[in-house]
């Protein structure tokens, strides 16, 4: 693993000198930060209300350690499509004001583009929202460019669903271009087709722009991380008890219990990749190789582990290797997420005080500063 690390090293200088780049690019420096789901996006009135987050929450975040907040934006929240009408004014005051508090406490802001999976299927197949997509961003980008450039960056689209890697790459160059016309000096996030993992990340081709970061999410193995989801793929829900790692032979006694004919494919194949702190670096050191190679930043925008079925002890020793990982690369990271399903705190109920899951702390490399007035065991 220490020689992985070396070949990085020696790999970004010879990148940069290729590119003709600074190793040190002018962009935004974020280290450790926290999603903050559910509260502009991710949500369906009534039955989903927005989850704000609190001064005391924000508060908390900082005392933690962490440097930034990402802030997702479903577009609908703020936009009308496929009419180009102009930005939703009290909507726009709301996440200003989430912004505002954010900076007021410290912490840098992403404001990540998060559309609903139906509305991103409709960027690629339809040119005319593409086009409003396109308008939304040139009125956002030209609204958020009053915000300090060393504290605030965009992040063009979450996740973006375009298998073919080259039409993807495309609309990122067009959106890029209209974006860093609004915004000249703010630095823009960029993440690969098709859910933005390691390997699309891999196939993205560098906007040519020294101010961009590129993104990826790190989720894998998806058995484990979203054991019991219900959304996604169907054996998620069938396999509720994947253990972190797995051996082999408990992988064989698990095989025995499970009759459904795609769990059991899907747990045949996690079996074999034998997922571990080796395997996950053998993924995130990809992303490290392609960053070097460009000579460009890169960042993970997203990672963690489902709550609800996954064991808390597995759970925080996974989230310990990849958090691990990253750092080890000297890549930036932000948890997904700071209060939903993957949460590194727990609540009572919506706006109450919130108690962090100090086990998760601790895998975030976060324990020395347990003791905060926010908090009490």
């Amino acid at each position: 693993m220490k020689n992985k690390v070396f070949t990085f090293g020696i790999a970004l200088i010879l990148g940069a000198v290729l590119c003709g780049c600074s190793t040190k690019p002018e962009v935004l420096t974020m280290k450790r930060g926290v999603n903050f789901s559910h509260w502009f996006s991710q949500t369906r009135l009534p039955d989903y209300p927005p989850v704000p987050a609190t001064a005391e929450d924000i508060q908390l975040i900082r005392s933690l350690g962490l440097d930034h907040v990402r802030l997702p934006v479903d577009p609908v929240r703020i936009w009308e499509f496929p009419d180009e009408g102009p930005l939703n004014p009290e909507a726009l005051q709301e996440v200003d004001a989430a912004i505002e508090l954010a900076l007021n406490h410290d912490l840098s802001v992403v404001v990540d583009m998060h559309p609903r999976p139906d509305l991103k299927e409709q960027l690629e197949s339809d040119p005319a929202t593409f086009q409003s997509f396109l308008k939304l961003w040139q009125e956002l980008a030209t609204h958020l460019a009053q915000y300090d450039t060393d504290r605030v960056a965009l992040e063009i689209l979450n996740e973006p669903m375009v298998e073919n890697p080259e039409k993807w790459q495309s609309m990122a160059n067009e959106l890029h271009g209209i974006i860093r016309k609004a915004a000249p000096k703010h630095t823009l996030i960029i993440g690969g087709a098709e859910w933005s993992d390691v390997a699309t990340l891999r196939r993205l081709v560098p906007v040519g722009d020294p101010n961009v970061i590129y993104t990826f999410h790190f989720y894998e193995p998806h058995l484990f991380t979203h054991q019991g989801a219900p959304w996604g793929s169907p054996e998620w829900l069938v396999l509720t008890n994947v253990p972190y790692p797995l051996p082999p032979e408990a992988g064989t006694n698990m095989l025995a219990g499970v009759t459904n004919e795609i769990a059991r494919e899907a747990l045949l194949d996690h079996i074999a990749q034998q997922w571990d702190a080796d395997k996950i670096d053998s993924r995130i050191s990809g992303a490290a190789e392609w960053a070097a190679t460009h000579g460009v930043t890169i960042w993970c925008g997203e990672f963690g582990a489902y709550r609800p079925y996954a064991n808390p002890i597995d759970r925080a020793r996974y989230v310990r290797d990849v958090r691990s990982t990253l750092e080890r690369y000297g890549i930036g990271w932000t948890l997904w997420d700071y209060q939903g399903s993957f949460s590194l705190v727990e609540k009572e109920a919506p706006g109450a005080p919130a108690k962090v899951d100090w086990p998760m702390a601790e895998a975030l490399g976060l324990s020395s500063i347990k003791s905060t007035p926010l908090e009490t065991d």
